[in-house]
C-alpha cells in the first residue's frame, strides 16, 4: 500500500495514539530529506517527553510555539510536525483549535510561507515575528516583506526617522546592527551595501545617529499607506534595518543619475563647462555679451537646481558613496554614470562645496570629498 496512503488513514482519526501514528512516520520524513536516524521510537520519546501528547487531537491543539519550543529536538524536524499539521487540516481549518484565532492565524502564515504564497496584511507581534523567523531559517526561506503583510500596496513615502524611532536611544544599537549583519549578510544581495553599513557602525562614533542622519523621505517600496506607532514599534531591530538595506539594493542607480541634470538648460550648462575649463565669469560674459555679474548669477540658479535634484527625493551623494563603498570619493568615481562633460561640471560643482552632504565634504587639498565620521 502507498505510505501516504496510510499517513491519510491514520490522520483521519484524531483519537488514534500517537505512539500509533509514529510508528509509520519515520519513512514519510526520511522522504523528506530528513535524516535517516530518525526511529520511530526516538520520535515517540521526545514527542512524549517533551510536547506530552498523547493522540493526534492533542497535538493539533498545540501552537506552533509549543511546538518550536520543544527541546532537544531539531528545528526541522518541528517544522516538518507543523507542516503535517497544516497538510492535514488544510481543508478544515476548524481542527485547528477554532477556540484560539491566534493559533489558527499562524498556521494559516505558515501554510502560506510553505507554499511560497502572498500573506494577507497582518499585524505580527514580537513572538510571532520570532516564530516565522526561525520557522524560514529551517525552511531556507529567506525573509521578505511579503512575510509581514506588507503586500500589495503602491509605494508610499513614510518618514524613516519615524519609522525606525525605536532604534535612536538604545545604547546596544551597534551590537544589534553587527548582530543583525551576521545574521543576515547571505540575504543581503548586494555585498557592497553589506560593507556600507559596517563602515557606518565601524566609524561612527554614535552610531545610533547613522539612522537619524538618513534623509527624512525614503521611498521604500510596498508599505502601508499608514502605520500606527504600535505597529512601527512592533518592528524589529533588524528587520527594520534589513527593510532599510533591502531597499538601498533596489535603487536604481542609473536612473537617478540620470535626473541629476534635469532642469538645467543650455545656456546654464555652457556656463559651467566653461567654468569648469577654468575661464572667469568676465570671458563668458564677453563671449555671451552680457556682465560678469550675471554670470555669476546664471551659475549660482544652476547650482540651486543641482541642490535640488541631489536630495529629490535621494542624497544623490550619500547613494553614489554607498555603490562605491569607499571613505574618498573622486571624479573617477562618476564616470561610470556620465558622460565625460558632465563628469567635470559636477566635480567642479562639488569643489565649490554646493554639493555637501552629511556623510563628508570637499577636500581642496586632496581634490576628493572626504569622509567626515563626525557627520556620520
Amino acid at each position: 500500500m502507498n505510505e501516504n496512503v496510510k499517513i491519510d488513514r491514520h490522520f483521519k482519526k484524531e483519537t488514534r495514539s500517537l505512539a500509533e501514528l509514529l510508528d509509520i512516520m519515520p519513512s514519510y520524513y526520511r522522504n523528506a530529506n530528513l535524516s535517516d536516524n530518525i526511529t520511530s521510537i526516538t520520535l515517540q520519546y521526545r514527542l512524549f517527553c517533551y510536547v506530552k501528547c498523547d493522540t493526534v487531537y492533542d497535538l493539533l491543539h498545540l501552537s506552533p510555539y509549543q511546538i518550536l519550543n520543544v527541546k532537544n529536538v531539531g528545528t526541522v524536524y518541528l517544522c516538518k510536525i507543523v507542516e503535517w499539521i497544516i497538510e492535514y487540516c488544510k481543508n478544515d481549518k476548524n481542527k485547528i483549535s477554532s477556540s484560539n484565532p491566534q493559533r489558527q492565524r499562524l498556521y494559516i502564515i505558515l501554510n502560506s510561507i510553505i507554499n511560497n504564497e502572498p500573506l494577507p496584511p497582518f499585524y505580527f507581534s514580537n513572538e510571532e515575528h520570532q516564530y516565522i523567523r526561525r520557522f524560514c531559517q529551517a525552511k531556507k526561506v529567506i525573509p521578505n516583506e511579503s512575510l509581514f503583510g506588507i503586500i500589495n500596496c503602491s509605494p508610499k513615502y513614510i518618514d524613516l526617522k519615524n519609522f525606525l524611532f525605536h532604534l535612536y536611544d538604545n545604547d546596544e544599537y551597534i551590537q544589534k546592527l553587527n548582530d543583525f549583519l551576521a545574521d543576515m549578510k547571505e540575504y543581503i544581495p548586494d555585498k557592497k551595501i553589506y560593507s556600507f553599513a559596517k563602515l557606518y557602525s565601524d566609524t561612527s562614533k554614535d552610531s545610533a545617529r547613522f539612522l537619524s542622519r538618513l534623509p527624512k523621505k525614503m521611498l521604500i517600496n510596498e508599505l502601508p499607506d499608514k502605520l500606527t506607532d504600535t505597529e512601527i514599534s512592533s518592528f524589529t531591530t533588524s528587520y527594520s534595518i534589513y527593510f532599510f538595506f533591502k531597499w538601498l539594493t533596489e535603487i536604481n542607480i542609473e536612473s537617478i543619475a540620470g535626473k541629476i541634470f534635469d532642469g538645467i538648460n543650455e545656456w546654464q550648462y555652457d556656463i559651467l563647462i566653461r567654468r569648469s575649463n577654468g575661464e572667469t565669469l568676465e570671458k563668458i560674459g564677453q563671449h555671451y555679451n552680457c556682465t560678469g555679474e550675471y554670470i555669476r548669477y546664471s551659475e549660482m540658479r544652476a547650482m540651486r537646481t543641482f541642490r535640488h535634484n541631489k536630495t529629490s527625493p535621494y542624497d544623490f551623494l550619500r547613494l553614489i558613496y554607498a555603490v562605491n563603498n569607499r571613505r574618498n570619493l573622486t571624479s573617477a568615481d562618476f564616470e561610470p554614470l556620465f558622460e565625460k562633460e558632465q563628469v567635470k561640471i559636477l566635480w567642479y560643482i562639488i569643489s565649490k562645496r554646493e554639493l555637501d552632504c552629511q556623510l563628508f565634504c570637499y577636500s581642496k587639498d586632496d581634490d576628493k570629498l572626504v569622509f567626515d565620521k563626525y557627520r556620520a
